[in-house]
């Protein structure tokens, strides 16, 4: 009861958004999610369901499914539409195509000689646009790159040789002056003059890695302005979330593009149905192509409707059937012959009553049975109907299944696809984490380095300084023995001097005690000479001889 419940929502919702909806609105697409978002994941299933009202998709081996679009004969890739130059991308193509936001900027298209038409290559990569260069003598071309060309982040566009291995004539020349035409479909110069082209011009092509974006740097916007003596308008970048369809990509000053994050699948495009174009494509502007298995196939004027109730009957090959005539009123049309004649040869008036009364009981009776007949013929195609609504439904509710397997199976990748980013997180982190680890380490190593250079330097310092004292204390040691050894000396000096004092003063000393002894020498003869002469006339010494205290006697 759920899933039935749940089906019958899905197909109210699907009904709801394909006949309520604006076109400047997002909407369902046939996966069944909402359309694609900027900066969401989306897988080669959107491109089938996006592209396929504008072209056929085709297995194309070694390549896969290719997409064939609707164009006109001679149509070629990004001719209908205009270069601009972003600020984010570089050079940048803008399609004029309803459908030209996916095929110009993934994947890669090739020319299929076998079916005499241009053919798109899935990818998962956006670019701004996967062309290569060239330029020279007043002209710039550029042509699709094949299939084989793919890009790497480190050097570019691989393999890159002169031509990326394309054909002369899948190359688009245009004046110089006239790249920047809106309608550049108009300046491209004749397929002729390529060979000539390609001999004149040199291969430009430069794309880069800037981050996670792709850039365009093929032509320097300073030099064409300087040899064109055109301006180059920066345009900004708006991202959109869904392909854009109707309206102009470019409009003040900004470019939308639509660029979600693709995931390549082993999914198949849905089974081809004669379903209408969309809006957009001329029907007398597609190739006419015949393939085997293609064989036009005609239909009646009301094929797959009755006429009757005007329901939409789901087999195409269906044509009205006649009425079912009944095996008893056959009989008597077989009959009604005899029955005339016989009346016509008795001409009795009882007869005539009785055959005009059985004619009319066997009109009655014929009204009934074709009445009866009708009935059963409407009840028979109403069950009909019925039979066919029932499996209708039952292929509808298949379908439904199917989708809903679809989602699961897409919720279950992308969980998936979310655990494998959760795990590279994890692992993401743990690197951070053992490169935090190693830094920490490499740090506490250079701490540990810095203190011992510190610790050796302190140790240098200190030995320095010891050297220093020590050289300081032999200096004031020195400094103190020659101070030393000079107060000795001074102080032996002196003593010497003393010792020379004190020997001149004992000298004099001993001088002053023997003149002493020598005057009381002279004065005790001079006393014994008076006492052995007393009348000798005394005589007085002289008082300037005598010493302090001695002159009282004196003359």
């Amino acid at each position: 009861m759920k899933t039935k419940v749940w089906l019958a929502l899905a197909t109210a919702a699907l009904l709801m958004n394909a006949g309520l909806n604006p076109a400047d609105q997002p909407r369902l697409t046939l996966l069944g999610g909402m359309a694609a978002q900027a900066g969401v994941r989306v897988d080669f299933s959107f491109f089938y369901n996006e592209l396929g009202p504008y072209g056929d998709w085709r297995r194309f081996e070694p390549y896969g499914w290719v997409w064939y679009p609707d164009v006109g004969r001679g149509w070629r890739p990004y001719t209908v539409g205009n270069w601009v130059f972003t600020d984010d991308y570089g050079w940048t193509w803008v399609s004029a195509d309803p459908w030209g936001s996916i095929p110009f900027h993934y994947g890669r298209w090739f020319y299929d000689r076998d079916h005499g038409g241009w053919a798109w290559v899935p990818g998962t990569e956006w670019g701004p646009a996967w062309v290569g260069w060239r330029g020279g003598d007043g002209f710039i071309g550029w042509a699709p790159l094949p299939p084989e060309v793919e890009f790497d982040p480190r050097i570019g566009l691989v393999p890159s040789d002169r031509n990326f291995g394309v054909s002369w004539n899948t190359w688009c020349f245009v004046p110089s002056h006239r790249f920047l035409s809106r309608r550049i479909e108009r300046a491209i110069v004749p397929h002729p003059r390529n060979a000539v082209l390609l001999d004149r011009t040199v291969n430009i092509t430069h794309y880069t890695a800037a981050g996670r974006r792709v850039v365009n740097r093929s032509i320097d916007p300073g030099r064409f302005e300087a040899e064109t003596r055109t301006r180059v308008i920066r345009y900004r970048v708006d991202e959109t979330d869904r392909p854009i369809v109707k309206g102009r990509a470019v409009r003040d000053g900004r470019v939308i593009l639509f660029q979600p994050e693709v995931v390549k699948t082993t999914a198949e495009p849905p089974r081809r149905t004669d379903r209408p174009r969309r809006e957009g494509v001329r029907p007398g502007d597609r190739f006419e192509r015949r393939y085997p298995d293609d064989a036009p196939r005609r239909q009646p004027a009301d094929a797959g409707s009755d006429r009757r109730n005007g329901e939409q009957r789901p087999d195409a090959d269906y044509f009205p059937r006649a009425e079912p005539r009944s095996v008893e009123l056959d009989g008597r049309d077989q009959q009604a012959p005899g029955i005339e004649r016989r009346s016509a040869e008795g001409r009795n008036p009882d007869i005539e009553r009785e055959n005009k009364r059985l004619a009319e009981k066997e009109k009655a009776q014929r009204q009934a049975e074709l009445e009866q007949a009708r009935q059963r013929q409407v009840e028979q195609e109403k069950a009909q109907r019925q039979a066919e609504r029932e499996q209708a439904r039952q292929q509808q509710q298949l379908e439904q299944e199917k989708t809903r397997q679809r989602a699961e199976q897409e919720r279950a990748q992308k969980q998936a696809e979310q655990e494998r980013a959760r795990q590279q997180a994890i692992q993401q982190q743990q690197q951070q984490q053992q490169q935090q680890l190693e830094q920490e380490k490499a740090r506490q190593r250079a701490e540990q380095e810095q203190a011992r250079r510190q610790q050796a330097e302190q140790a240098q310092a200190q030995q320095r300084a010891e050297q220093e004292r020590t050289r300081q204390q032999a200096i004031q040691q020195q400094q103190q023995q020659q101070q030393q050894q000079q107060t000795e000396q001074e102080r032996a000096q002196r003593q010497a001097e003393r010792e020379a004092r004190q020997q001149e003063q004992a000298q004099r000393q001993a001088e002053r005690e023997a003149r002493q002894q020598e005057r009381a020498q002279r004065q005790a003869e001079r006393e014994a000479r008076q006492q052995a002469n007393p009348q000798q006339q005394q005589v007085l010494p002289e008082c300037k001889s005598l010493p302090p205290g001695q002159q009282q006697n004196c003359r």
